[in-house]
């Protein structure tokens, strides 16, 4: 008789929802991932980086103009995102700026927000079809 048929293996629990609240409260944070969501119907681009990757070059004021130049590296950390996919991000601090770009079928491209600060241990990021009626016309940096 195997006497390994009698161990019973206890199922690994997941931490309650309850704990990690509190340990996110006392300043240890659980998760080292952030998750983003593609809610939309088009295809979306999304930058990632722990430092902003814009910076202004000029405004003009005459007709309301504003030159944003890229700066940095930024390849490791983006990526298109089809229709209703999501994407795990391995991330090392907790605020994180995101850039999100969203390429329509004609082959335009189009610019949601830059440079949004987000508290990815506390939440994901989702991409809404609203994000997609707000967005603004803009060149994908890829």
């Amino acid at each position: 008789m195997d006497p390994s048929m009698f161990k019973s293996q206890t199922p690994k629990l997941e931490t309650p929802s309850v704990a990690k609240r509190f340990l996110n409260k006392i300043g240890i944070n659980v998760k080292t991932k952030v998750t983003v969501f593609n809610a939309s119907d088009t295809m979306a681009y999304v930058m990632i980086s722990d430092v902003p990757l814009h910076h202004m070059t000029g405004v003009g004021i005459s007709d309301v103009s504003v030159n944003r130049e890229l700066i940095g590296s930024y390849k490791s950390q983006c990526t298109y995102l089809a229709p209703a996919a999501e994407r795990k991000f391995e991330l090392f601090t907790d605020k994180i700026y995101h850039s999100v770009y969203f390429k329509m079928e004609d082959g335009t491209g189009r610019l949601h927000h830059v440079d949004r600060l987000h508290n990815a241990f506390k939440r994901n990021i989702n991409i809404l079809q609203s994000h997609v009626a707000e967005s603004q016309p803009a060149t994908i940096p890829v």
